[in-house]
């Protein structure tokens, strides 16, 4: 059972599995899945006005409430089910001209969390707080931002300078988005979505 514990400024799972396939976590990841393709039409639509497909920054800023409210809740089996779906929908709704490289932008998300999930879950008491939290994000970004070189090398041709001001701005998400997601992850948890 996923509990909250007693300090407010953790998440504790001491039952948590990396890959679980039971029915419970793979509903539990197609219901995020859907919840964050909805909030995505938006943000994606929003980050291609306002750059062209150059960044996605409220994207990747709401990427911080459904992958770690997912893996915590779910393991890596319910992250990739949250994650790879939304891609799906863009590429046929045209809600991005770089809808193909959100597979793999999502999926360089979710493998460090789950990685993090397990190591800070399965040692000690079970339980992850603020701090590890939040390094579980920048980490999970900063993976991420690998994907958007390529785009950004290959695809733009852009002068390194460039590119490394874009990789601070996307680095910039994880911090707002690692308290938004804090928040949501535990409200999932006492929402009671994800008991087992």
């Amino acid at each position: 059972m996923v509990s909250l514990g007693e300090d407010r400024w953790s998440i504790s799972n001491p039952n948590y599995r990396l890959w679980r396939t039971d029915t419970k976590a793979i509903v539990g990841g197609v219901l995020l899945a859907v919840c964050f393709s909805i909030t995505m039409q938006l943000t994606e639509r929003l980050d291609t006005a306002l750059s062209g497909g150059v960044l996605y920054w409220f994207g990747d800023l709401f990427v911080f409430l459904w992958f770690p409210a997912s893996v915590i809740n779910f393991g890596l089996l319910g992250g990739l089910l949250t994650a790879n779906f939304n891609p799906i929908v863009s590429l046929l709704t045209g809600a991005s001209p770089m809808a193909p490289r959100f597979f793999l932008d999502n999926t360089m998300y979710v493998i460090p969390m789950s990685l993090f999930c397990q190591y800070y879950f399965r040692r000690g008491d079970g339980r992850m707080n603020f701090k590890q939290f939040f390094l579980m994000c920048v980490v999970a970004e900063f993976c991420n931002t690998f994907s958007y070189m390529i785009t950004w090398v290959y695809f733009f041709k852009f002068t390194v300078p460039v590119m490394a001001g874009l990789w601070f701005l996307l680095m910039l998400t994880s911090i707002p988005g690692s308290f938004m997601g804090f928040a949501f992850a535990r409200a999932v948890q006492r929402s009671g979505v994800a008991d087992v």
